[in-house]
């Protein structure tokens, strides 16, 4: 007997955010005094302290000098004393995303067969990205009489217990001088003082625009990686049999098959530092690549009442680069001392894993089963983020950062001999730092094994029989290199699930914990080097009650023991960042029609 089945999807998504930084801040900061320390990664040891800060920024005394030409600036200065300064920057990003697919399946079953059935289709899919990007500046913005002192208020957050709940008592308060200001007012009175038409174009011809915030965006095309449009085309078919072989009281049943995938992509962008800076012409950057994808599942019975089995299973499968990390055009950040780019991600190859699984399965009664398992990957072409200290990565760009060379601890530097038309962005012996997205041609094996327990208790006696529990433990390693490791795995996880149920209500408690992992960056604040996450448990809890078929209510905490999200960099005492979550609790209602 044949079936027939297809499906049509069609998705599309739209995210769009508008950030607006504004701040005031001394770079000369004559009778302010201060200390800090981290705690070297134990929040409640962190501390920080602030003094003479009352009177160090004169906003009411200060000359404020606009700034009427476009500009890769994110400052307006005063002539007013300590270097008073305002800060104004932000971003307007937009991310259209289209999603289309149609498949069609067929599917035929044979009865006197070792063959139990074969399925087989063709999938088409298009998936389109489209970006737009701009960073606001100060340029046209006069903060005369804006802000000044009577602007200033209170934060939010003017309970320091609230802080960590309270388990980083050194936080700077309002009343220590960490002040604030009513954001709507003052970012309205900022807009109103912008004339377009009285600012002049960059030193290089580039016009004032306004972003989608109401600000003149920033001069030096810092939009560039960000702006641009990518789509993937891939047509797929594929080819599986089920199988079953029968000899005495055993059995081998499973199935075997392949996918061929075809795949295209097609990048468009500015090329940026190239023609007219008002009107860049286009990029395009087209590409493709074939896969075949074999795969193999089987599993066979080891006793009369199928009670333990033994399974393999093999498969190849590809991972793409995500639409989103690709981008086809360089960005340049530049900030006093530092320029930051990111190089085009556009001709890199998904990365390849051939997998491999081997388990023995005891299901010891209904509901229940111990399983051990051995897994074991083997990585080929992984894309990752790597930094380098090479000028000609930026061949095709139209930016020269000039001569680059490596200090003896991997600080990337210029001479200074670049081909920037604004002579304040770039000097000698600044640092560089360049990154992007490439190939790695040596193959990564990961391997491990796991450990699971399900067992329920449903042969005592009430009310007993509503109690079971589940455990699993895994154990994951992976090739020594730190050059191409798979980051965010973990070497130990486990979780401990414990319940009771009966026919209308339950609860259950889980426990999560995994080691610390890596998370695989380029270039820190502090320099080159890559963060890890520590290590960390969670407990959740969820409890429902069924008033009736149809009306549900369920009540779920999560994160009961207050674990934070801990990440350092090389080691613990260096922390990068600290989360915290707190406990949550939601309450649900649910009825059924």
């Amino acid at each position: 007997m044949w079936k027939f089945d297809g499906a049509l999807t069609l998705s599309s998504a739209e995210n769009e955010w508008s950030q607006v930084l504004i701040s005031s801040r001394i770079d000369s900061p004559s009778g302010v005094d201060g200390s800090i320390y981290t705690g070297e990664g134990n929040i409640e040891n962190f501390y920080m302290d602030l003094t003479g800060t009352e009177n160090s920024m004169d906003w009411d005394g200060a000359t404020w000098v606009p700034k009427m030409q476009v500009a890769n600036t994110a400052v307006t200065s005063t002539t007013g004393a300590n270097g008073l300064y305002m800060l104004l920057t932000g971003n307007y990003e937009k991310i259209e995303h289209q999603n289309d697919s149609f498949e069609i399946n067929a599917e035929r079953d044979f009865d006197d067969s070792f063959i139990k059935s074969i399925r087989f289709g063709y999938r088409y899919a298009e998936t389109t990205l489209d970006s737009a990007y701009a960073k606001g500046s100060p340029v046209g913005v006069d903060p005369t009489g804006i802000l000044t002192s009577d602007a200033m208020i209170d934060p939010s957050y003017v309970n320091e217990h609230a802080f960590f709940d309270g388990d980083a008592p050194g936080f700077v308060t309002a009343a220590n001088g960490w002040r604030s200001f009513d954001f709507d007012s003052v970012n309205s009175a900022l807009l109103s003082t912008i004339d377009i038409n009285q600012i002049s174009p960059s030193a290089d011809g580039e016009k004032p625009v306004l972003s989608p915030t109401g600000y003149v965006t920033r001069g030096g095309r810092q939009a560039d990686g960000l702006v641009y449009s990518s789509t993937l085309e891939t047509n797929a078919l594929y080819l599986m049999a089920n199988y079953e072989f029968i000899f005495g009281e055993h059995y081998l049943r499973g199935n075997l098959g392949g996918r061929y995938i075809e795949s295209k992509t097609e990048s468009r962008a500015p090329l940026a530092g190239q023609g007219d800076i008002n009107n860049l012409e286009e990029g395009v950057y087209p590409d493709d690549y074939n896969h075949f994808l074999p795969t193999l599942n089987a599993a066979i019975n080891l006793d009369e009442d199928d009670d333990l089995l033994l399974r393999f299973a093999y498969g190849q499968s590809l991972v793409r680069p995500d639409l989103r990390s690709a981008t086809p055009s360089a960005s340049f950040n530049y900030i006093p001392g530092l320029t930051t780019v990111r190089l085009p991600g556009v001709g890199i190859k998904p990365f390849e894993a051939d997998s491999y699984d081997l388990s023995l399965e005891w299901y010891n009664r209904p509901g229940s089963a111990i399983s051990v398992a051995l897994f074991q990957k083997e990585i080929k072409n992984l894309f990752q983020s790597q930094q380098v200290c090479d000028a000609s990565t930026l061949a095709g760009t139209g930016v020269s950062l000039g001569k680059l060379t490596e200090d003896a601890d991997g600080t990337c530097r210029t001479d200074g001999n670049d081909n920037l038309t604004d002579t304040g962005l770039v000097s000698a012996g600044d640092e560089v730092r360049l990154s992007g997205i490439v190939n790695i041609e040596d193959t990564i094996e990961v391997r491990g094994y796991e450990l699971s327990i399900q067992q329920n208790l449903d042969f005592l006696p009430y009310p007993w029989n509503g109690f079971g529990g589940v455990f699993n433990y895994s154990k994951t390693s992976q090739d020594d290199s730190d050059e191409i490791r798979v980051s965010g795995i973990s070497e130990d996880t486990f979780n401990v699930i414990g319940y009771y149920e009966q026919e209308n209500y339950g609860f259950r408690l889980a426990y999560n914990y995994r080691s610390d992992y890596d998370l695989r960056t380029v270039g820190t604040s502090n320099g080159s080097g890559d963060r890890s996450v520590k290590a960390a448990g969670r407990l959740d809890a969820s409890i429902y009650y069924n008033f009736s078929e149809q009306l549900t209510m369920s009540l779920k905490a999560y994160n009961l023991t207050n674990t934070l999200y801990e990440e350092y960099q090389n080691n613990e005492w260096q922390p990068r960042s600290t989360m915290y979550d707190g406990q949550v609790y939601a309450l649900a209602m649910k009825y059924t029609f």
